[in-house]
């Protein structure tokens, strides 16, 4: 026979189950990543039309740059960045930097500037610290100014 007192006790049971599983996933979720992943969201959304003018000057300079890059054990990779001018010409004396970062913890990123190591050649073995998905930004810099940006996903196992 039902009665109030069964009643009010699966009610009170059913919202007790929903509140506590509200509250686990609530921990885990804040507890493994907090959303925040852009320490200065304003200035790159203010910086936004800069950078396209910079993309508009990197295609008119019409550089061919190939990008590889080989994964050894451990997680090393060897990464290597070959650049030439519109003419075909290698391109040298930059500055290259490789920035590889995580989709979702900015607390991994990792910054390795690459060696010229002839004409044209631009080469680092990286050690990243965990297998998984990275984004590679490679920025090339002269006189300290950017002149080429490039990204890409790089799978690391």
């Amino acid at each position: 026979m039902l009665t109030g007192r069964h009643v009010l006790i699966c009610l009170l049971g059913f919202f007790l189950v929903v509140v506590a599983v509200n509250g686990v996933l609530a921990y885990l979720a804040l507890s493994t990543f907090d959303g925040y992943d852009v320490p200065d969201a304003y200035r790159k959304g203010r910086d936004h039309d800069r950078e396209i003018a910079a993309a508009a000057a990197q295609a008119e300079r019409g550089w061919r740059v190939t990008l590889s890059h080989e994964q050894a054990v451990g997680g090393w990779l060897d990464l290597k960045m070959t650049a030439k001018d519109a003419l075909g010409h290698s391109v040298t004396g930059l500055r290259v930097e490789a920035s590889f970062k995580r989709p979702t913890l900015a607390a991994l990123d990792l910054a390795v500037p690459l060696r010229e190591v002839r004409s044209g050649l631009y080469r680092e073995a990286v050690q990243l610290p965990q297998p998984g998905q990275w984004i590679l930004q490679l920025d090339a810099y002269r006189d300290g100014a950017r002149l080429y940006r490039t990204q890409h996903r790089v799978l690391v196992k």
